[in-house]
């Protein structure tokens, strides 16, 4: 509440230079959509200069024509927008260590998942996919608990570079939850023919059980994937035009 009343009289008083930091963190989607509104109308037809600080890239690709781009208190890159878009997108590619304690996890720990395969259809571990592949997302996970930990929900999110959210899949879609007693297993989601045009995502997963997260952590894998002949015809939408692609047939009646 704080923040939206501070954006609103700072607007309001009609500055040279409006300083905005992380105003789109807060709020709901139309307070968010009125403030991304109001920004434009300061900076385009009010030629004021707004200075947005924000991680939401889609929104900084969407209001900015230059950007800066900080790392570690210094200046990592200052130019075109598009091109400091994939700078802080290029700095931040590297897979995370799962295994390394400090990486931000969610969920109470009784769960923890240890290593994270992306396979072909035959369960060959492969470093790239391709649209319309078979594959399997795997989750090696250890358990602490001796006792069996039941009604288990493990679920997968994927989203584009700018974090946009493309899909989500968990069990529960399937009407399935998993029970397991032992210290170790593995969770599998298959994925037929995937939908996703040739691009980079990010893949973020979680495990539940009666409404209490066991584990999670976000944006924990690049889903690298290339062009594959999806429709049999050689050619697939560029990721500029689609995230997601329709199994689809045209007719003229």
């Amino acid at each position: 509440m704080y923040v939206r009343l501070a954006f609103g009289v700072a607007a309001h008083l009609e500055p040279e230079i409006l300083i905005v930091d992380e105003v789109l963190a807060v709020g709901d989607a139309e307070f968010q959509k009125k403030a991304l509104g109001k920004m434009k109308d300061v900076s385009g037809r009010e030629g004021r200069t707004v200075l947005f600080v924000s991680h939401n890239m889609a929104a900084i690709q969407n209001l900015c024509s230059n950007a800066l781009v900080l790392k570690n208190g210094t200046t990592f890159f200052q130019g075109y927008t598009g091109e400091a878009i994939d700078k802080y997108l290029l700095s931040h590619l590297a897979k995370c260590d799962i295994q390394d304690s400090s990486v931000t996890r969610i969920g109470n720990g009784s769960v923890k998942v240890i290593k994270i395969e992306i396979c072909d259809a035959d369960d060959n571990v492969i470093e790239q996919v391709l649209s319309g592949q078979d594959i399997k997302i795997k989750l090696h996970y250890e358990s602490s608990h001796l006792v069996q930990t039941q009604n288990m929900i493990p679920g997968i999110a994927i989203s584009n570079q700018l974090e946009v959210p493309v899909t989500l899949h968990h069990s529960r879609l399937n009407k399935r939850k998993f029970s397991h007693k032992g210290s170790s297993g593995v969770f599998v989601l298959a994925i037929k023919n995937l939908p996703l045009a040739p691009a980079n995502y990010n893949l973020t997963y979680s495990i539940i059980s009666d409404g209490i997260f066991l584990d999670g952590i976000t944006n924990v894998l690049q889903l690298q994937v290339a062009d594959g002949d999806y429709y049999g015809s050689g050619e697939v939408p560029p990721s500029s035009h689609a995230i997601c692609l329709l199994d689809g047939t045209w007719s003229q009646q």
